[in-house]
């Protein structure tokens, strides 16, 4: 076999690889972030993340709570994770880009994932899951802030 045919098999060996499901954003961790979630300024949420981690979900509920005064009531700050690894985030203007899993740490059943928003350098993201549908980060669209937030999904896009 030549060097060029060796070349040509590896390369169609990884996009099999990819096309069968065994892409970065395809783990089962990265799987839980897909949908959309909605910045949560709900007490009952609260309530919920309080059963596990009291001082930073109260901490990430102070910030979500300042963040919602500041928008209005249908402007709630929203972010996207697609399966595709696009990624869309929304507060007072809708930012467009890319993400993809990192690791996962099952101590603090953190997912720690790479963003990208168009024009702008990636960043590292911790995502911590309080529940399946309540976690605290720090969104990618106001990172530089660096203040952990509360969101709760609502609803999974698979798109």
């Amino acid at each position: 076999m030549n060097t060029k045919s060796a070349s040509l098999n590896a390369f169609l060996f990884l996009a099999l690889l990819l096309v069968s499901g065994c892409g970065p954003n395809r783990h089962p961790q990265a799987q839980r972030l897909i949908g959309l979630w909605e910045l949560s300024t709900d007490v009952n949420d609260l309530s919920d993340a309080s059963l596990t981690r009291d001082s930073l979900a109260s901490k990430a509920m102070a910030e979500s709570r300042k963040i919602d005064r500041t928008v209005e009531l249908d402007d709630l700050m929203t972010i996207e994770f697609k399966s595709n690894a696009q990624l869309q985030t929304k507060a007072m203007q809708i930012k467009q880009g890319t993400w993809h899993f990192v690791s996962y740490s099952p101590a603090d059943d953190t997912v720690q994932i790479s963003c990208r928003l168009a024009n702008e350098e990636p960043v590292t993201i911790d995502v911590r899951f309080i529940q399946d549908d309540l976690m605290i980060m720090i969104p990618p669209n106001i990172h530089v802030l660096g203040k952990e937030m509360l969101f709760r999904r609502q609803f999974s896009s698979n798109k």
